[in-house]
């Protein structure tokens, strides 16, 4: 299958909820939506003592729905996690679908899901991960082999953000029926995350050729149908080992156009909204008057421009470094994202604080720029901006191109459809491009990703990072290493930004984290 870029940012998928209420004032009528049961009074004639009573009854509620329609702005060509790197992938089968061993919290601790059980060694080289007692969606019940099948696929897989954490693992072993062992070669920080991640993801052995068009595994939902360019269906996996899901079934409904989706929300065509990130931004200030709430989520995304380093041109760091000062951050999140984005100039994406930095290397000096152009006689110098036609990509590459023609650059914009940009830009068929990533800076490791930049010194640090016992010294190592990411000049941070999503007030149930970019219906549920 192709590779894609394990960079691209496709917009999550979030949940929205239309309430319907109705109530005509009258008394003895049903009054839904207000968490009342309706009452209605009866005279009943004693016929031995003549008398008559008066009684009230209540009538039960009416059924809580157990149905849910979701917007998602982008349909992935498929659906293999393995070789797919689109964000939306992870956000409708992580958890939802397809479980990881291990499930992963807000405050960095974890604990066993499809593993019923795992223990570490004191040298924290060797994990051994007891299996649930637990079936697929096709009957099949999860043993050690379907977990060494899938661990063993994932460290193929050519996404960086897959397979990079388990760089170290050395073997994989089947102690019994239920029970795996792995070992690394070093200590790894980013293994046990990335178990509960989608690295970690089980599916049934010899299945991966199915993955793409219908993926099996353990989750409370399966997979149903999926009618290309309009919507997917997943149903509630009635053998499922854990708690069931209150929601029995959840279409996403791809909807790319973000003022359609809005508009399809107020009239009830669908019940939710994904991640707001495009045209929608400016509606936020006014969409709770419609009886919806905005939900803010910290989320790992941050958009970054790219310079490709197959280019000679930019081989001359004068070059890169008057793109970098030529950038002003806050007129793109104010005019793009409606001010909702934070600027950086280095690669820490939330919730990595840990590893945060105020470092900026090329701040806006746009009279600096312009030396630099005139150092390296570039003035004039001709590049192509490859920007995406979705969301706010558009509104980012008016202010970029404007940026830096203010400097001196000959601009010229290429806008592309995302099947065009995973086409051209992983194989580096650009100059210049901006996307938005949920990926971990890691996935610039050598050979450096789309950017085609190596730089071995941050791989280096990175390497250190990992194997650090000590959580203080991880931190530190991996600033080192964004920082030093940064000075190169080829990846250029802008800024990051949320995951915000527009849910009805009729909603509960929804997470206040990400640990692996999923959106989880587990315990989403209407209120009775």
């Amino acid at each position: 299958m192709k590779l894609r870029s394990s960079a691209i940012w496709l917009v999550l998928a979030a949940l929205a909820l239309v309430a319907a209420a109705c109530d005509n004032g009258e008394p003895g009528n049903t009054t839904e939506g207000t968490g009342q049961s309706p009452q209605t009074t009866e005279q009943v004639t004693d016929g031995t003592a003549g008398e008559v009573t008066t009684t009230t009854t209540t009538t039960p509620p009416s059924e809580v729905r157990s149905d849910l329609s979701v917007r998602s702005v982008f349909e992935p060509t498929d659906f293999n996690y393995v070789e797919n790197a689109t964000a939306v992938i992870r956000e409708i089968l992580v958890y939802n679908v397809i479980e990881p061993l291990l499930e992963g919290f807000e405050d960095g601790t974890f604990e066993p899901l499809l593993a019923d059980s795992y223990e570490v060694s004191d040298d924290g080289r060797e994990y051994e991960f007891t299996v649930r007692d637990a079936v697929f969606h096709d009957g099949r019940p999860v043993t050690a082999d379907d977990v060494i099948y899938s661990l063993e696929l994932n460290r193929s897989s050519p996404l960086g953000a897959v397979s990079g954490p388990l760089a170290p693992v050395e073997s994989i072993e089947k102690v019994d029926e239920d029970t795996v062992k792995v070992n690394l070669s070093v200590p790894s920080q980013r293994f046990l995350s990335s178990i509960a991640g989608h690295s970690g993801l089980v599916i049934p052995q010899d299945s991966g050729d199915d993955l793409g068009t219908a993926p099996v595994g353990t989750g409370p939902f399966t997979f149903g149908e999926w009618q290309a360019g309009v919507d997917l269906t997943l149903e509630r996996f009635g053998d499922y080992w854990g708690d069931a899901p209150a929601l029995e079934r959840v279409t996403w409904a791809f909807i790319p156009d973000e003022t359609a989706a809005f508009n399809a929300l107020l009239s009830g065509d669908i019940d939710a909204i994904g991640q707001v990130a495009g045209d929608g931004l400016e509606r936020l200030d006014s969409i709770d008057e419609e009886g919806f709430r905005v939900v803010s989520v910290p989320a790992p995304g941050i958009r970054f421009a790219v310079l490709n380093g197959g280019d000679e041109r930019f081989a001359d760091e004068r070059i890169r470094q008057a793109i970098g000062h030529a950038i002003d951050r806050e007129p793109i999140i104010d005019g793009a994202v409606s001010g909702f984005g934070e600027a950086t100039c280095v690669f820490a994406n939330p919730p990595n604080v840990l590893w945060s930095s105020d470092y900026c290397p090329y701040p806006y000096e746009p009279d600096r720029a312009r030396e630099l152009l005139a150092e390296a006689s570039a003035e004039g110098l001709s590049l192509e901006i490859t920007g995406l036609t979705i969301g706010t990509f558009p509104l980012t590459t008016e202010v970029l191109a404007a940026q830096l023609a203010d400097v001196g650059f000959s601009i010229d914009v290429r806008p592309v459809d995302p099947p065009t940009w995973l086409e051209d830009v992983p194989g580096g068929n650009y100059e210049f491009t901006h996307i938005g990533g949920s990926e971990p800076f890691d996935a610039f490791v050598c050979p450096g990703s789309f950017a085609h930049d190596c730089v071995e010194e941050v791989d280096r640090l990175l390497t250190e990072a990992d194997a650090a016992v000590d959580t203080q010294e991880w931190a530190d190592l991996r600033r080192e290493a964004i920082e030093l990411h940064a000075e190169r000049g080829y990846v250029i941070p802008l800024y990051t930004f949320p995951t915000l999503s527009v849910l009805p007030e009729g909603l509960v149930g929804e997470k206040d984290y990400s640990h692996a970019v999923e959106f989880d219906l587990r315990d989403l549920r209407w209120e009775g």
